[in-house]
């Protein structure tokens, strides 16, 4: 996923809190789990939970919502009635044997969530024998819930930062975009923005992190574009673009174009001195079949 931010593991590592402990003793895939449904109908999931330890373990299941706090995608987690009700696990707690996989089922109601964008995260916690709360292994999976069609969601491209001497076959950079919606009708999306390359016009799409309302977040991307030359290259949302100007080069290129450099650095001065002597040779043959007067 070229290098863009990956939400999942910027979200691994605020779920998943050891206390102390090793938190491989549990663990849960996948990490993020995107689920669209209709209103008023219902759709099943799941999450694998796996006890990694040596001992059988006895783990407890919980759905709490989340949100984004910052730009660099930390989320603050509670407890939410309407998400509780509206994500329903099989499990509320299970004993797992060593090395044992349990496939946890949920079921997302849509007549139970708000219209829009939801956000929740199935817990898992096991508290290994012998030892107290600090002990306590807990990992996560979050759930980003499209309920019917999205309402509210705006957002603006606020900068782009492409370098101009790009050697390879892509395009590196990266944009920053701005949730613009109005915090009380939309709380969070994925934007998904249109790149493109001129001319010879190449677009593609790309998803980018999580970004809530009235929060900023960076983004990077990558491009395949085997190509030589000057192009210009813009990220698009709706109406929201960012371009700049690059040169791009294949290595074949480079090598290509500094051959092509140094041959007409070798021959110019060559065929510019054989021009000369020719026009040399032409005046002094010229001087001698001049007829002479009298």
């Amino acid at each position: 996923m070229s290098k863009s931010i990956i939400a999942g593991i910027i979200m691994a590592v605020a779920l998943s809190l050891a206390g102390g402990v090793n938190a491989n003793a549990l663990k849960i895939a996948p990490l993020t789990y995107d689920v669209q449904v209709q209103q008023k109908k219902k759709k099943k999931g799941y999450v694998d939970v796996t006890n990694s330890e040596s001992s059988r373990q006895k783990i407890e299941f919980k759905v709490e919502a989340f949100e984004q706090t910052a730009a660099d995608g930390s989320l603050r987690f509670y407890d939410d009635k309407q998400i509780a009700q509206g994500v329903a696990l099989d499990y509320s707690d299970y004993e797992l044997e060593p090395g044992q996989t349990l496939r946890l089922a949920f079921l997302v109601d849509g007549s139970k969530l708000p219209q829009g964008d939801s956000f929740a995260s199935i817990f898992a916690s096991a508290k290994p024998n012998g030892q107290g709360a600090s002990g306590t292994v807990r990992v996560g999976a979050i759930l980003t819930i499209l309920n019917g069609s999205p309402s509210g969601r705006r957002a603006e491209i606020t900068s782009l930062n492409v370098p101009f001497l790009q050697i390879g076959n892509a395009i590196n950079g990266s944009y920053s975009i701005k949730n613009t919606s109005d915090p009380k009708k939309s709380t969070g999306f994925r934007p998904v923005v249109d790149v493109s390359l001129n001319p010879i016009s190449y677009q593609t799409q790309h998803k980018s992190s999580l970004v809530f309302a009235g929060i900023e977040r960076r983004n990077d991307f990558s491009v395949e574009a085997s190509r030589f030359g000057l192009y210009n290259i813009s990220v698009a949302y709706g109406d929201s673009k960012k371009d700049v100007w690059i040169f791009t080069a294949t290595p074949l290129g480079v090598f290509a174009a500094v051959a092509i450099v140094a041959l007409l650095i070798v021959a110019i001065p060559i065929v510019v001195g054989k021009a000369r002597q020719l026009r040399l040779g032409y005046s002094r043959k010229s001087k001698r079949h001049s007829p002479s007067r009298d």
